[in-house]
């Protein structure tokens, strides 16, 4: 098997390029995906910079979806004669659903980044029952059965 012909510091370089998306800087590199990730993960400068890389995109994404929810516009590019982007932009205003659903989903991000969670406790006769280590048919027939249960008691 021959040698990756690909260096850390390609590595680096895409990472920053295409934030932190070791997806990306395989397709860009022409290698495979476990190539890059076994790279990244073997190297703790190249994992930082891909953490690195990666906040910073959500950070941008977040700050954007905030500007959609609490302002209502979001910046598109002007474009030139030949239809390319350029260096400016303005506002354009975002429907109310839009916003809506982008509101929704930042109050669910806050609220998993600051812990949080919404939770669901199932009790029985026996005690609680933790519900996240059962499957899903199991948890129906527990219910059902309480159902019953109640319905025959009645």
């Amino acid at each position: 098997m021959s040698k990756p012909t690909f260096t850390d510091e390609q590595i680096e370089e895409l990472l920053i390029k295409c934030n932190g998306q070791p997806t990306k800087v395989a397709s860009a590199l022409d290698v495979s995906y476990v190539q890059v990730y076994r790279r990244i993960r073997q190297n703790p400068k190249l994992l930082e910079v891909q953490e690195a890389e990666r906040a910073r995109a959500y950070q941008i994404l977040d700050n954007l979806s905030m500007q959609i929810a609490l302002k209502g516009t979001i910046k598109e590019p002007i474009l030139d004669e030949e239809g390319n982007p350029t260096e400016q932009f303005r506002d354009v205003l975002v429907d109310y659903k839009t916003r809506i659903q982008v509101i929704q989903n930042q109050q669910n991000l806050f609220k998993g980044s600051i812990g949080i969670k919404d939770q669901i406790e199932v009790t029985h006769k026996s005690g609680t029952i933790d519900y996240s280590k059962l499957s899903d048919d199991a948890l129906k027939e527990i219910l059902n059965a309480e159902v019953d249960e109640e319905q025959e008691s009645t």
